[in-house]
């Protein structure tokens, strides 16, 4: 993943919503902002292995009026999901546009 760098981890980062819920590890902007570099270091050496993956969420169910049940999920690790979820989504939708391309080349 050689599209995926710091200095883009960074602007991603800087470019969340400041105010967002935290995730079931309860780390908010405010936290994760105070040792960024040494977050986003390790984060991308990950990409870059491939080693990276994304921690499992967490689901419960609010009762509804009618009895039934409505299921809520719950990041674990937001912020690092967040930073990387919209560059992996354009890279997947480029090399997708890439293969209907060439496929009508052939």
């Amino acid at each position: 993943m050689h599209h995926v760098d710091p200095a883009m981890l960074r602007t991603a980062f800087y470019g969340m919503k400041r105010d967002a819920a935290p995730g079931v590890d309860g780390m908010t902007w405010e936290t994760y902002e105070q040792d960024l570099d040494h977050r986003i270091e390790p984060l991308h050496a990950r990409v870059q292995a491939g080693t990276y993956r994304a921690l499992p969420s967490r689901r419960s169910y609010i009762p509804k009026e009618d009895g039934s049940k409505r299921p809520l999920e719950q990041y674990s690790a937001l912020i690092p999901k967040r930073l990387l979820r919209p560059r992996l989504l354009f890279l997947r939708a480029r090399a997708f546009d890439r293969r209907k391309i060439f496929a009508r080349r052939q």
